[in-house]
Order: C-alpha cells, then sequence, then structure tokens
C-alpha cells in the first residue's frame, strides 16, 4: 500500500497540517490500519480500521477512513498534535492554498505548552503560545523529532558527545532531530527562533556542564548551534525583547 498517496488528507489543526503514524500490518492476509497521534498534553490518540464496517474498500480508503476517525476525535479536544507529527512542506502547500502567511518563527514546543520535555512536563513561555496559536511560529522539538522517547532520561553536552544520565550516547538521535528541525526551518524561510534556554538541543548561550550536577557554562545546543550556522536569530525565554509577539 502506498502509504503517502492514502494519507493525502491529513489531520489539519489551526494552520498546521500533522501526519499520524501508521502501521500497516498483514492479518490474515487482509491489512489491519493503526493509526497514531501524540498530542501536546501527552495523551495519545489511537484508532484501528478494525473499528470501521467490514467493507470491500481499497487498503487506501480503509486507511482514509481509519485517519478520519483522528480527526473526529482530535476535534472534540482542546488540544493539537505534538510538534513532531507536524508535515512541514504539507503545511506550507496548506497555507498557500487557504492564503495564510507562512511562519516566520520557530519556537520549542516546550515553550508553547507541549510536554515534550525529558520529563514529560513543559515550559510554557505565554509569548512563545501566542506566536504558535496566531500561525506566527511552527512548534519544534529536536529531540522528540530524533525519535526519542517521553519521558526519557535527561541528557547533557559532554566533550561534543550528548550523553544521558545514564552513559548512553544520544548523540546521533540528537542530530537527526536536529537536522529534520532545521530543514522545517530553512523550508518555511523562517528568520527567527525563540528557544529554550539551557537545553542541550535548544540552550541559545547557556547549557549544562555534562556533570549532571546542575553547574552551568556558556555555550549553546545542538539545534541551536545549527540554526546559528544557517543564519537564524536567536532568542530565549530568558533573553526574548518582547512581551508578546
Amino acid at each position: 500500500m502506498d502509504i503517502d498517496a492514502a494519507l493525502r488528507e491529513l489531520v489539519v489543526f489551526g494552520q498546521n497540517v500533522y501526519r499520524p503514524t501508521v502501521l500497516p500490518m498483514d492479518y490474515g492476509g487482509s491489512t489491519v490500519c493503526q493509526v497514531s497521534l501524540t498530542l501536546a498534553d501527552g495523551r495519545c490518540l489511537f484508532h484501528s480500521s478494525f473499528e470501521l464496517p467490514s467493507l470491500p474498500v481499497p487498503e487506501e480508503q480503509l486507511l482514509a477512513d481509519t485517519v478520519g476517525l483522528l480527526r473526529r476525535d482530535l476535534a472534540a479536544l482542546d488540544t493539537c498534535p505534538r510538534c513532531d507529527h507536524l508535515d512541514a512542506p504539507a503545511t506550507k502547500a496548506y497555507r498557500e492554498r487557504q492564503g495564510l502567511a507562512q511562519p516566520s518563527w520557530a519556537v520549542s514546543a516546550c515553550l508553547c505548552g507541549q510536554r515534550c520535555r525529558y520529563d514529560g512536563d513543559a515550559n510554557l513561555f505565554l509569548p512563545a503560545r501566542e506566536l504558535f496559536l496566531s500561525g506566527q511560529a511552527i512548534p519544534v522539538c529536536p529531540e522528540c523529532a530524533g525519535g526519542l522517547p517521553t519521558p526519557r532520561p535527561p541528557c547533557e553536552i559532554q566533550d561534543g558527545r550528548v550523553m544521558d544520565c545514564h552513559g548512553a550516547d544520544r548523540t546521533a538521535a540528537f542530530l537527526s532531530g536536529a537536522k529534520r528541525c532545521v530543514s522545517a526551518v530553512q523550508l518555511f524561510g523562517i528568520s527567527h527562533a525563540l528557544l529554550k534556554e539551557r537545553s542541550p538541543s535548544c540552550g541559545t548561550n547557556c547549557i549544562y556542564d555534562g556533570s549532571f550536577s546542575g553547574k552551568r557554562i556558556g555555550g549553546s545546543g545542538i539545534f541551536a548551534a545549527m540554526l546559528r550556522r544557517s543564519g537564524v536569530r536567536l532568542e530565549s525565554e530568558e533573553t526574548a525583547s518582547f512581551e508578546s509577539p
């Protein structure tokens, strides 16, 4: 089954388009579709095509109808999908079709109130949330984008590598997620970023020293450093020059 073709209608929330996680499975010679969306508040919406009437329809239609169940549930909730489900190309195309402005900011998703911190919590910063809700910003979390779970062990940068508190090297996931988020930023031509200070991904001028003792040092997170090299202007919740966007 061509999943991309079947997902021609994705999940729209606000001014953004989100792509659910799809797990097609063979069940006695038939394809069963399982789709899920992790939400900003930490909940997960999940549906299976088993819930649909047993009709002889194409597999692509079966998947599209299952995604429709997700849309129905999301419409009844006062929250949005988590940032790692954001489909940047589809969002850009949707905004163009609707005559909407493209985002000019990238903001750390935790600052928008999304529960994607290492401990499963958020770092709500109202100006960041307002930028997101007004459509001026896309939320990003390089750690979620890199496939790391929430919650997850805390990480710090040690000698150029990202290590978690148990000694596991998480550099590859941090780099992968940062590159994915930078690609989205470049796709939209975003010029400003509002990031979470001290994060090993998003710290703009200050990070922890790698000893997991709470000691701070000057430096940048993996994602923030990539953005700075690409010419994006960085601010944090501690240095932001505005009270509201």
